[in-house]
């Protein structure tokens, strides 16, 4: 017919019908736009046209490559203003990281799943606030819904919006006991004082399930070490590693990058980093195949732009998570490398555990500069109480404990990370007649960040969720932190580092001990001691002794087993 007719609609049409009909959308799509090109005023052509680009755009889109996918859709919404199309170019603009852009498509959709789409973009720009009251409204609409609990109980956080967070926290813990646990965001979970019986049913229930690759054995020479995340960047992580991964043996390693999630990766110290953003979790786990890693170090866990599909896919014949989340995956991975004050029971996780010496965390000692305490808002005759935490890890009882502590101190202020309008004059609020003793840190780039700590005399850290880079920071600064421990890895973490620092004098048991112990430290600044902590060479060292021997007991068919890595530096 073609052959006859070449630029006959009809003609183009009809074949299209039948690409269409078979599955190929991309040939679909391009003989209905040469009869949309003779024909324009055809409704059919225009609807089937509609039709093929938004399955076309779906296939893109489920290959990652959602610049074409975005472009796809864009060319059928004048066709066919459909929610169902408007949701899903929305999907590939926050895959794209163009949030404003996918929120004003999806904010006038009702649809449930358009609404939760939204919420979650709301939270990727750090509108905090739409995003917890568009997670209201899905709880409000959907009261079962565990994810959406989750979520709100996350963004109320974010926003310091507690009226209902003892009511949030009652109804996740009542849904991880029950039966059977939904899967929940983990990272959410980590303000939550869990029993260990809740954290390993939470994990488990959080882990995806996927084909395994078929399984092959580890090299026999050189072992090729393969760290997976969003983070290999100027993020805390990409940061704190960046020395680590320099200083690996490459005697002994080969290090590789694959750098997922949506942020373009930097040069952090590794032999190679493959960008595989926007990769579907099975062409991102061939490729950690097909480049032959041993182990798969997975540095994100549950955390934003995370790959725990990756994981579940089990690309290497060995896996590990270390440094990003800290806690149990599941069993998604063999090892988790912690610490034994961090995680000191390797029973409580489904994971075999690593200790390492000291603590778990390291960073490069950065460069401190100067600055003064009047460039920061700061009244130079005050006392500066220090939590540059980000909000969501400040909770009541806490805040309720910095409050005492200015109470009995009329010369000190309280020195907070800046969470926005809302959440600012919410902590006002609870501050009462203390209000005015807040002072609120804007965000600012790094080194400014890590010069102004420098004007604090003591760091509090936060509890159940405690800080981790943030207090590797105050401590680079000459800064002590106080910390308060609990059962969780999240609220041993400001613990492992204390110890780590030589300072176990500044870990507390009880929320009386904590204020005491701010109050004197007020008066007698006790310098950290915290040069193992800065100490990239001896982790990359240490990570190695771990690495082999995790690999001498697979090639001895021996099961991942949990060990200690002892302090030779």
């Amino acid at each position: 017919m073609l052959a006859l007719a070449p630029e006959d609609p009809e003609a183009h049409f009809q074949v299209g019908n039948a690409a269409l009909a078979d599955g190929d959308a991309a040939t679909a799509v391009a003989r209905y736009r040469r009869a949309r090109a003779v024909a324009p005023d055809v409704e059919a052509v225009a609807a089937n046209l509609a039709t093929a680009l938004a399955a076309l755009g779906l296939a893109e889109q489920d290959a990652g490559r959602h610049q074409v996918a975005a472009e796809t859709f864009r060319e059928a919404l004048p066709l066919s203003d459909s929610p169902i199309l408007r949701n899903n170019l929305a999907l590939s603009l926050i895959a794209l990281r163009q949030f404003d852009a996918a929120i004003d498509l999806l904010r006038p959709l009702n649809d449930l799943a358009a609404q939760r789409n939204l919420a979650q973009a709301l939270e990727l720009a750090g509108r905090h606030e739409q995003a917890r009251r568009t997670w209201e409204a899905l709880q409000a609409a959907m009261p079962g819904d565990a994810d959406a609990l989750a979520h709100l109980f996350h963004a109320s956080l974010q926003t310091c919006a507690w009226d209902e967070l003892d009511s949030l926290k009652a109804r996740l813990a009542a849904t991880i006991d029950g039966d059977p646990c939904p899967a929940l965001p983990l990272f959410a979970l980590q303000g939550m004082e869990l029993t260990t019986t809740q954290a390993r049913r939470a994990a488990k229930s959080a882990a995806p399930a996927a084909e395994p690759l078929p399984a092959r054995p580890l090299s026999s020479g050189l072992l090729t070490v393969g760290y997976l995340s969003p983070d290999l960047r100027g993020h805390s992580v990409g940061r704190s590693l960046a020395a680590v991964f320099a200083a690996h043996d490459r005697a002994k390693l080969h290090v590789v990058g694959y750098a997922v999630g949506d942020a373009a990766p930097d040069d952090v110290g590794l032999d190679r980093v493959a960008d595989l953003r926007h990769r579907p979790a099975e062409a991102i786990a061939e490729t950690i195949a097909e480049d032959g890693v041993d182990i798969l170090v997975d540095l994100a866990g549950p955390t934003r732009g995370g790959a725990l599909e990756v994981l579940a896919r089990h690309p290497a014949p060995l896996s590990a998570h270390y440094f990003g989340y800290g806690g149990s995956l599941g069993g998604l991975v063999d090892y988790l490398v912690s610490d034994a004050t961090h995680l000191p029971d390797p029973a409580d996780v489904a994971e075999a555990v690593v200790h390492l010496p000291g603590s778990f965390f390291v960073a490069a000692q950065p460069a401190i500069g100067s600055t003064t305490r009047s460039e920061h808002d700061l009244p130079d005759d005050a006392k500066v109480l220090m939590n540059l935490n980000a909000p969501y890890k400040t909770q009541p009882a806490m805040f309720r404990a910095w409050l005492d502590i200015l109470a009995r101190r009329d010369d000190a202020v309280l020195w907070l990370l800046d969470g926005g309008s809302q959440a600012n004059n919410r902590l006002r609020g609870a501050a009462g007649a203390q209000k005015n003793r807040l002072v609120f840190a804007p965000a600012v780039d790094h080194a400014t960040h890590a010069a102004r700590q420098t004007l604090a005399d003591v760091a509090l850290d936060t509890y159940p969720h405690g800080g981790g880079v943030t207090t590797l920071d105050a401590l680079a600064a000459g800064v002590p932190v106080v910390t308060l421990t609990g059962a969780t890895p999240a609220s041993r973490t400001g613990a492992s580092i204390l110890h780590a620092a030589g300072m176990p004098g500044l870990l507390c048991d009880n929320v009386g001990d904590y204020v005491a112990t701010v109050l004197a430290m007020l008066d007698r600044r006790t310098p950290p001691g915290a040069l193992s902590l800065f100490n990239p060479a001896a982790r990359a060292k240490q990570l190695k002794t771990a690495f082999e021997k995790m690999a001498d007991r697979h090639r001895a068919g021996l099961p991942p087993a949990s060990f200690t890595v002892e302090d030779t530096s």
